[in-house]
């Protein structure tokens, strides 16, 4: 399923990182005044970037380094001409024995990493997120814009977005001494400029819950709690004896009990498929008006590595077809980063005032 939106809307880091936690492939294309990205993941994992600004070329790269010399790149060039099939120049240059493997890899991760810290100065534009398979072997690899940066293993997308917001603050960092303490906390502070994730408030639940509608014939927003699962709200739930299905939710505090919620919360991975029958789905199911679903999901909403909120839904009371789960899965992980932005932000404002550092250097 592809997305598309605004940089405005759904800021570049933010958007990479929920891809990334969401183990996704595919391509996902910029564009805008700045000119054209393009990042292709397998599994979450960064295998390439690049951009359309002027840029030195592999080949370039090596020689500047001297990991290769003149030579030997000719040679390597002249073979890639004469092959038909599109052979790429670092495994030529490998074959050759010009060039070693930890080296090649070392340039092209540090070129990845330039790519990105360019695209985070992206503010404004437009994006599209393509899913498909990226292959993990050269043949048959998707054909993108720039050929020769691609990493075959894979890079995480949150290592390779800290260290790409460190090259940014470093660039836009004036030259001059400081603490220790002062470098990290401004190193944090160019992290959280660019996550433009909205405040988790009550609109944002909504609009959790209102696309959860399209998708689901009933769903409940929990929070998860030390004494258990505590509902915050609902849609599509039958009518209550007092009339108001929003307020019962509201009330409603399940135990910690083995259930779909306790598997969701502590593996930390959606489940979909048939309730099994025990104590704690019982009196889930119980709670929600005492019928059995043909098919539920229970997708955990992640905040600093624990599951913070938990969406519930089934296919009652129509037993209407449960659809795609992608678009809900991304939202889910939008606000989730919202919720880490703030707790990060609350921190950041803890550090401030431990280190007795001017006000002004404590603005986000």
């Amino acid at each position: 399923m592809s997305f598309v939106g605004t940089l405005e809307e759904i800021g570049f880091p933010d958007l990479l990182q929920a891809l990334g936690s969401g183990g996704k492939s595919g391509r996902l294309t910029l564009s805008g005044r700045q000119g054209y990205g393009v990042v292709l993941l397998r599994d979450g994992r960064i295998v390439y970037a690049a951009s359309n600004s002027a840029r030195e070329t592999l080949g370039k790269l090596l020689v500047g380094r001297h990991l290769i010399g003149e030579a030997a790149l000719q040679e390597a060039l002249e073979i890639q001409h004469r092959f038909k099939e599109k052979r790429r120049l670092g495994q030529i240059l490998l074959a050759q024995g010009s060039l070693r493997e930890e080296d090649l890899a070392e340039v092209l991760r540090q070129q990845v990493e330039a790519v990105l810290s360019e695209l985070l100065g992206w503010k404004e534009g437009f994006f599209k997120f393509e899913p498909l398979d990226v292959p993990a072997h050269t043949a048959g690899e998707p054909e993108v814009d720039i050929t020769d940066f691609l990493l075959h293993e894979g890079a995480a997308a949150d290592a390779l977005m800290l260290e790409a917001a460190r090259l940014l603050d470093e660039a836009s960092r004036p030259a001059r001494r400081t603490s220790p303490a002062a470098h990290q906390l401004a190193t944090l502070k160019a992290i959280l400029a660019g996550l433009r994730a909205p405040a988790v408030t009550n609109e944002v639940s909504q609009q959790l819950l209102a696309l959860a509608r399209g998708v689901f014939g009933r769903a409940v927003l929990f929070a998860v709690r030390a004494d258990g699962f505590r509902g915050l709200g609902q849609t599509g739930l039958a009518t209550t004896h007092d009339g108001n299905p929003d307020d019962a939710v509201r009330f409603l505090l399940l135990p910690w009990e083995k259930s779909v919620l306790t598997q969701v919360a502590e593996r930390q991975e959606t489940f979909r498929g048939r309730l099994e029958r025990n104590a704690g789905n019982q009196a889930l199911l119980a709670a929600l008006g005492g019928a059995e679903p043909g098919e539920a999901v229970a997708l955990p909403l992640l905040v600093g590595g624990s599951t913070a909120l938990l969406l519930y839904g089934d296919d009652l009371p129509h037993r209407r077809s449960i659809g795609d789960l992608d678009g809900l899965e991304l939202l889910a992980l939008q606000v989730g980063l919202a919720l880490e932005k703030n707790l990060l932000e609350l921190k950041l404002r803890a550090l401030e005032a431990k280190l007795d550092l001017p006000a002004a250097a404590g603005e986000l």
